[in-house]
């Protein structure tokens, strides 16, 4: 019984104060439920996508096709030669619109038909032009929709009354629809080279007179679908512009 109770003090001085010491010297250390965040990778998927190129609210002046104000007939070559001066307004970064206008003077016949072989004439039109950034595959370089819309008129010059074919007159009202670039000339912000392809529709109309003390002649008109030429837009388009 004494080595009993003597075994029970022991134990209660053991684990009284020298005990708890004892345990404060063990170091414990416990497993944490959560992990530090790992390096910059974590952050990636919530940086934000580079932006478009600001266009917004920027002003451009350049030389762009508008068909129909020479008077030639059908025909003509696949590549629009740069005929009209263009005023470019941005009004996002992604939509611009154009303000197109041109004048012509020419000695060919119209069509080579008025049966005078050179009939001075002289055209003018206006038109419109929209572009939409689809997408840009880098900071220099625009992938574009394009939409054009166009009227004009060419008739002879003044001072040819009494040739034969010397009263007839073309209007010309076109419309394209296709796609188009934008490439902004490395470390020259300020100087873009823009092309585009589509399809277009035109709608000629030809008011054919006489010479004069002759009856007047009457009306014929037509309206072709498909790639353009002649009188309407051309397939390919070329364009330049100089942005301020």
């Amino acid at each position: 019984m004494r080595q009993l109770v003597l075994s029970a003090f022991i134990v209660a001085g053991l684990s009284g104060p020298a005990l708890a010491g004892a345990l404060n010297e063990v170091p414990v250390s416990m497993p944490s439920p959560y992990r530090p965040m790992s390096s910059a990778s974590n952050l990636s998927s919530f940086q934000p996508k580079p932006q478009l190129r600001a266009m917004a609210h920027r002003w451009g002046f350049g030389l762009d096709s508008l068909p129909g104000t020479g008077g030639s007939g059908p025909g003509g070559s696949l590549v629009a030669q740069p005929n009209a001066v263009a005023l470019r307004w941005w009004a996002t970064d992604r939509m611009a619109v154009d303000l197109l206008a041109a004048g012509s003077a020419s000695n060919a016949g119209a069509g080579g038909s008025n049966g005078s072989g050179n009939v001075p004439l002289q055209g003018y039109g206006g038109g419109l032009s929209f572009k939409y950034n689809l997408s840009e595959p880098s900071r220099d370089l625009l992938v574009q929709m394009v939409a054009k819309g166009s009227y004009a008129m060419a008739q002879p010059s003044s001072g040819t009354s009494g040739v034969a074919g010397s009263s007839q007159q073309y209007t010309t009202t076109a419309g394209f629809l296709g796609l188009g670039f934008e490439a902004f000339v490395p470390g020259w912000d300020w100087l873009s080279l823009e092309g585009s392809a589509g399809a277009a529709v035109t709608k000629l109309d030809l008011k054919a007179g006489a010479a004069s003390g002759a009856s007047p002649g009457g009306v014929q008109g037509g309206t072709t679908a498909g790639l353009g030429g002649g009188n309407g837009f051309s397939p390919l388009n070329l364009s330049i512009h100089v942005y301020f």
